[in-house]
């Protein structure tokens, strides 16, 4: 799909505004690649289970070097969200840069999701899961903000140590608080815009 997708951004002479590919956004998440282990949308990633395991790894260095050999000019990474504290462990030699997205909460982490009672893979079946970080999410972030902010910019710093030690540069298309805070009435964007 990406080969020819890019035979056809080039052919419209459109090459020079891509800035770089994402293969699969969010690797390995079953969300995302639910083709990998033959995972389903919402299954929750086995506990212990890393993106450099040897079956995801081979899996992403086979695809780049794919795409690589067809259109060697693009720049292509595969963004991840979980494990970011982490991400140093992981070798990245196949991509032309890192593309973490860094989340506040997140299910991979323990933290802010734990603390407020909220399942984000629950949240795809069960709209209860919502009402949950509606009534929740706020007042813990209001309660100690200063704890909760220090724990996003911990993350922020694993992730520039890890583009300097791997010697890739970064990029982030997400950056958040947490995932799901919706448009639905009266809720406040203003804590959710002060953490982002």
């Amino acid at each position: 799909v990406w080969s020819s997708t890019l035979t056809t951004i080039t052919d419209a002479r459109l090459r020079d505004s891509l800035w770089f590919v994402d293969l699969c956004n969010e690797w390995p998440t079953p969300v995302w690649a639910s083709f990998l282990h033959g995972w389903r949308a919402g299954d929750p990633i086995p506990a212990g289970y890393r993106r450099w395991d040897p079956v995801p790894l081979e899996w992403s260095r086979r695809a780049v070097a794919a795409l690589r050999a067809a259109h060697p000019e693009v720049p292509l990474t595969m963004s991840v969200s979980d494990d970011i504290s982490l991400s140093a462990l992981e070798p990245v030699e196949h991509l032309d840069l890192v593309a973490p997205h860094i989340w506040l909460a997140h299910p991979s982490e323990p933290g802010f999701y734990d603390e407020i009672g909220y399942d984000l893979l629950g949240s795809l079946h069960d709209a209860r899961e919502w009402n949950i970080l509606a009534e929740r999410a706020e007042a813990t972030y209001r309660a100690d903000e200063e704890r909760w902010r220090s724990v996003l910019t911990a993350k922020i710093h694993a992730v520039a140590e890890w583009s300097r030690t791997a010697g890739k540069p970064v990029v982030t298309t997400e950056g958040w608080a947490l995932v799901n805070w919706d448009d639905r009435t009266g809720l406040d964007w203003g804590w959710i815009k002060e953490v982002c």
